[in-house]
């Protein structure tokens, strides 16, 4: 019973497939057919200017010298106080820790 059952699935299969392609070609043959477009012509670009040489950069004359401005007294400051030391910290004396022994063990 499976043969007979995949045989008419294969023919239907090939019915279905028969169909879609004529279905096709019959869609094909009612299309419009349109003229082929011609390709547009490309610009012509415009030539670009030509550049000159670098030319050689201005020479910058050099500035007069003027003297060393001096420097202003620091009379008008205060002066800073001098700060205490400061305290030392004081710690509490460490504990002394005893380890306990560990017990012998009995033979």
């Amino acid at each position: 019973m499976s043969s007979s059952s995949s045989s008419s699935s294969a023919v239907l299969l090939m019915a279905a497939l028969l169909l879609s392609c004529s279905a096709a070609r019959h869609l094909e043959e009612k299309a419009p057919h349109y003229p082929a477009v011609p390709e547009m012509p490309k610009p012509e670009l415009p030539e670009l200017p030509i550049v000159p040489e670098m030319l050689p950069h201005p020479v910058v004359p050099e500035l007069p010298h003027y003297p060393a401005v001096p420097g202003f007294p620091k009379h008008g400051l205060p002066q800073k106080p001098e700060l205490p030391p400061l305290p030392t910290a004081e710690l509490p004396p460490e504990a002394e820790v005893h380890d306990p022994e560990p017990e012998a063990k009995q033979p």
